[in-house]
Order: C-alpha cells, then sequence, then structure tokens
C-alpha cells in the first residue's frame, strides 16, 4: 500500500520548480526503486507496472521537465538517473510507443543525448532502452526507432567496447531485420 502511495506522487514531485540536481537525483533513485519493486511485486506486463512505466515516461520526456534541466550541465547526475529509470520503465509492455511519441531517441531528446558523449553506464542504459524497443510487441517499432537514432547509433561503434558493444551490436541487428 505504501509503495502504491508513494508511486502516485513521486512523478509528480519532479515537477516542483525549486529542485535542483541532487533534489531531482535522489527523487529518481526512489523512482527507480519503485519502478523495480513494481515490476518485481505484479510483473512487467501487469496494468499496475505498466501505469508507473507510462507515468514516469511521461514526466521525464516531457518538454517542462526537459525546460527544467536547462543547462544541462548543471543537472548532469539527476539526468544520468534519469535514463536509468528510462530503462527501467522501457522493460514493462505498452512503453515502447510511448517512448517513440516523445521524441526521447530524437535529436535533442533524453536518450538520444545520452547515447552521445557521456559516462559509460549511461549510455549503456540507452543503449539498454533501445534493446527494449526492437523487441517489445515482436519487433512492431524497429523502423521508428531506426528513423529516430540509427545514425546515433552507428556512431558509437567505435566509442563503446565489451559488453556495451556487444548489446549495441544486438540492437543493430535487431534493426536491420
Amino acid at each position: 500500500a505504501s509503495l502504491e502511495l508513494l508511486r502516485k506522487s513521486l512523478w509528480q514531485a519532479l515537477e516542483l520548480p525549486q529542485l535542483n540536481d541532487d533534489a531531482c537525483l535522489l527523487l529518481m533513485k526512489v523512482g527507480e526503486m519503485v519502478l523495480d519493486a513494481t515490476r518485481h511485486q505484479h510483473g512487467k506486463d501487469d496494468p499496475i507496472s505498466m501505469g508507473s512505466a507510462r507515468e514516469a515516461i511521461a514526466s521525464l520526456t516531457s518538454s517542462q521537465w526537459s525546460f527544467s534541466q536547462k543547462p544541462i550541465e548543471k543537472w548532469q547526475r539527476s539526468r544520468a538517473v534519469g535514463v536509468s529509470v528510462l530503462y527501467f520503465a522501457s522493460s514493462c509492455a505498452g512503453t515502447a510507443e510511448l517512448l517513440l511519441d516523445s521524441g526521447a531517441f530524437r535529436p535533442g531528446g533524453y536518450l538520444f543525448e545520452a547515447l552521445g558523449p557521456f559516462e559509460h553506464c549511461v549510455t549503456g542504459r540507452a543503449i539498454g532502452v533501445a534493446e527494449h524497443i526492437v523487441v517489445a510487441d515482436g519487433g512492431k517499432f524497429r523502423q521508428r526507432l531506426a528513423s529516430d537514432a540509427l545514425d546515433r547509433l552507428l556512431s558509437l561503434v567505435h566509442e563503446v567496447d565489451g559488453m556495451l558493444q556487444l548489446s549495441l551490436v544486438h540492437v543493430l541487428h535487431g534493426l536491420s531485420r
């Protein structure tokens, strides 16, 4: 019951104008844990998990959130955790289309920027979101993802290594099908 109350008010708290990077970072860490706990408690295909994931995506990809995160340099830590939140949210059913509709993978979008010169783990989480979209609904959204992010994903091939490169190759292979 307390998880439910927290889940409902968490994403609204991120819209408070007086929050700074540290406060947003902490709220998003809680959001990440709530999403994970909700998925474990209800399953990724459950309406409660899907609703929570959709709320997180809507909040973090909204134009109001984007505007409040300027200049980007002052918000690096909370933006990094935001990518992780989107990773957890994207594993729930019914979120691929919402992420693509939000423009998150288009130039200037939250995840598009995370595929650039960022911390290794942040780029990995953004690639993980792309992986979730590639397999969502039997590959239904591959073309849309390719349209939005293929060039950016291809530009990473020589910039990442190890397991991250394998994940990237998996995404690119999925997009080529």
